[in-house]
């Protein structure tokens, strides 16, 4: 009756339908079940955090406080290994070898990394501390998405790593000399476990060997309180390879999480873009430079997220639930008045049989 009513508050006045419940609510029901997932799904799709680095260029990074889904109060803490250089805002028209700009992502404000300026600096690195709630969601079985742009920014050579871009406890915090065994260059974090877009070094840990983003954990306390990345000197990267030029182009870099917890392996998958790919779910799901690794973690402790690496420039960092918050694709939540009528709909155009029959019509 309740459905009769629906029908007839659209319009549909002279309909008398006699229902056998149990064939017509199943079918109708389980087909707008489903479409009632497709909604809650959006609903609760959530971009967790979104730093377009919308700062002044010529600027430095440390102490800007801009973005979504950081921590109250919080702001960048960034350092590079030059004392007379810093990790800066770039317009991305003057000062880089990239021009700063995409077409497969969304693009708003300016980027960060190194000037180019030679060999200076070489190493850079920055961190900022999360939203509690944005931590929160790092539940065991919940999936992360996370993306960033990265481009080289090698001055004369390529004896960089390019830039990496991590969640974690621990951080890209490298001080260049013999107390960090990477000298800073990202392959270590410093402090606790961390997981995210990594670039590897074929063969051996040397900067001028060709690099290839990977799904990276730094999961294994090596020296100290540094934690080396497990992914690092692969004998036979899978991942994407940089191009390891001046000129080279700028990559979407896009890592899927599901996570374990303190006793159970986290996975991550990444997969990298070379710029104006289209860029889809499934185009990730099949990429032949999808990288997957796995590390027991604690991701309760994960509250910051952070960059690392040597002569390199990066934009639009994102975290979120689904593949689109990643890629700053904005999913469309109907009208709650329409709800109803796609969910009849559902029912209808799913091929579904409703069984019924009319009732004599009163009057006829």
């Amino acid at each position: 009756m309740v459905i009769l009513k629906q029908l007839q508050g659209w319009g549909i006045m002279n309909v008398s339908v006699y229902f056998k419940k149990t064939s017509w609510i199943l079918a109708f029901f389980s087909a707008g079940a489903m479409v009632l997932a497709g909604h809650v799904a959006t609903v609760h799709a959530a971009v967790l955090v979104y730093e377009p680095f919308n700062y002044i260029a010529g600027q430095n990074l440390n102490g800007r406080s801009g973005g979504s889904g950081f921590a109250a109060g919080s702001s960048w803490s960034a350092g590079s290994s030059s004392p007379t250089s810093d990790f800066l805002v770039e317009s991305g028209s003057s000062g880089t070898a990239w021009n700063g700009t995409v077409s497969s992502v969304r693009q708003t404000g300016n980027i960060v990394g190194s000037p180019v300026t030679g060999n200076t600096p070489d190493h850079l690195w920055a961190s900022r501390s999360l939203d509690p709630s944005v931590t929160s969601t790092f539940t065991s079985g919940s999936t992360t998405w996370m993306s960033y742009i990265e481009a080289e920014n090698f001055y004369t050579n390529g004896n960089g790593t390019g830039g990496m871009f991590a969640i974690g406890q621990g951080l890209f915090d490298g001080t260049g000399d013999g107390s960090d065994p990477s000298l800073g260059r990202g392959w270590e974090v410093h402090g606790g476990a961390a997981i995210g877009i990594g670039i590897t070094s074929a063969g051996v840990a040397n900067q001028a060997n060709p690099k290839y983003f990977t799904a990276a954990t730094w999961a294994t306390n090596s020296s100290g309180t540094y934690y080396k990345m497990d992914q690092l000197t692969s004998p036979t990267p899978t991942g994407m390879a940089t191009s390891h030029t001046t000129s080279g182009p700028a990559y979407i870099g896009i890592a899927k999480i599901v996570w374990g917890d303190a006793t159970h392996s986290t996975t991550i998958q990444e997969a990298s873009f070379v710029d104006g790919t289209s860029l889809s779910e499934t185009a990730f799901n099949s990429s032949a430079n999808l990288v997957t690794s796995t590390a027991t973690v604690d991701p309760t402790t994960f509250n910051k997220i952070s960059l690392g690496g040597a002569r390199f420039n990066v934009d639009e960092l994102s975290i979120g639930t689904t593949f689109n918050d990643a890629i700053g694709v904005t999913a469309v939540v109907p009208e709650p008045g329409t709800f109803p009528l796609s969910l009849l709909a559902a029912g209808l155009i799913s091929g579904v049989v409703i069984k019924w029959r009319k009732r004599e019509v009163l009057g006829r």
